[in-house]
């Protein structure tokens, strides 16, 4: 799509280096300088996962911060920070632990969706929401496993943990489904 539309991509060089995507326009970024696109700030912030420099998000415009925190086995520092910041959170809430124990990926597997590179579990996400609690902040719980959550594990676990009532934390129910946060 970047090629046939002609439409830039922004990327860190080390990420852009293992991609085999041929000519491309692009713009390199640096994880933790922040770059504008029109009226937005973005802030490339480093995650925790099995890949050359992976990023996650905080973008900001006209006074309002959204954080897009996906495939991280554990919240880093900076991102930690910027959820602190957010008005909205779209944060991975990948797996329930007991759904990836008892379920049917091989034990390798298991363990390294479990661990600091993997994914981030539904508990580790809520105990991050809670550390950082802010009033009127939107949750949006993201990159939700097929095979080891449901919309309403996640939903639950992170309620219970944070006191935010279920209604006020959402995410996506089924496939093919889509929404609209508004900031």
């Amino acid at each position: 799509m970047a090629r046939k539309l002609d439409v830039p991509i922004y990327c860190n060089e080390r990420t852009l280096s293992m991609c085999s995507l041929g000519h491309i326009s692009y713009f390199k970024t640096t994880t933790l300088q922040e770059f504008r696109i029109g009226g937005m700030e973005i802030l490339p912030l480093p995650t925790s996962h099995n890949a050359i420099e992976p990023n996650a998000f905080r973008v900001s415009a006209d006074g309002n911060v959204v954080l897009l925190a996906t495939d991280t086995g554990k919240l880093t520092a900076p991102v930690e920070k910027a959820l602190g910041e957010a008005d909205v959170a779209v944060i991975e809430s990948n797996y329930d632990k007991v759904m990836l124990e008892t379920g049917p990926y091989p034990k390798m597997l298991k363990e390294w969706v479990g661990s600091d590179t993997g994914h981030l579990s539904n508990i580790d996400c809520a105990a991050g929401i809670k550390r950082t609690m802010k009033e009127h902040r939107k949750i949006f719980l993201a990159h939700l496993s097929r095979n080891n959550n449901t919309p309403d594990t996640a939903r639950e676990t992170v309620a219970s943990i944070t006191g935010i009532k279920r209604f006020n934390i959402d995410c996506l129910e089924f496939r093919g489904d889509t929404r609209i946060l508004r900031v």
